[in-house]
């Protein structure tokens, strides 16, 4: 019985390992139809079957600034990475997505991007406009004392705000 039990165990655990192995990598071709931020855009697949299916599609691996970032640094640099992936890969260019996968975000991928050879992902981290990223939490683009003085600075201006009323 408990060879029984052993071998079970033992099928149940290689079970992810086997089904991992026979299973490909998604692989498709998709067309841009925005450019969201310097690390998102959203594209059109076309499906197998002709099918075709708007998506949002995040680089994997890379982390680009926030367009909504704590300071105005990371807001300039995000912009600059938006635009910097738009002549990259410009709307209606076609790319290749690999190894996709479901993002934590319902509508969202996570995929490398190609451009023919090119390595998108790779080459906005080369040119400074995005950073490795492994997942977990992001590495801040603002230092304490920015997101300080962005915080004075909308402080204030409420306080203006509310004392020209």
């Amino acid at each position: 019985m408990k060879i029984l039990a052993a071998l079970f165990i033992l099928t149940i655990l290689s079970l992810p390992a086997f089904a991992a192995a026979r299973i490909p990598p998604l692989n498709a071709d998709a067309t841009v139809d925005r450019i969201i931020d310097g690390d998102t855009f959203v594209a059109t697949l076309t499906l197998e079957n002709g099918a075709r299916v708007g998506v949002r599609v995040r680089f994997m691996e890379i982390d680009a600034p926030e367009l909504s970032g704590d300071c105005e640094r990371e807001r300039q640099m995000a912009q600059a990475s938006k635009v910097r992936l738009g002549e990259i890969v410009p709307i209606g260019s076609t790319v290749t997505l690999t190894e996709i996968k479901d993002d934590k975000y319902q509508g969202r991928i996570n995929a490398y991007v190609f451009v023919g050879d090119l390595d998108v992902g790779a080459k906005m981290i080369a040119e400074n406009h995005a950073i490795p990223y492994g997942g977990g939490r992001r590495s801040p683009w603002c230092t304490d004392q920015e997101i300080a003085a962005e915080q004075k600075r909308v402080l204030l201006s409420i306080h203006n705000a509310n004392t020209i009323k």
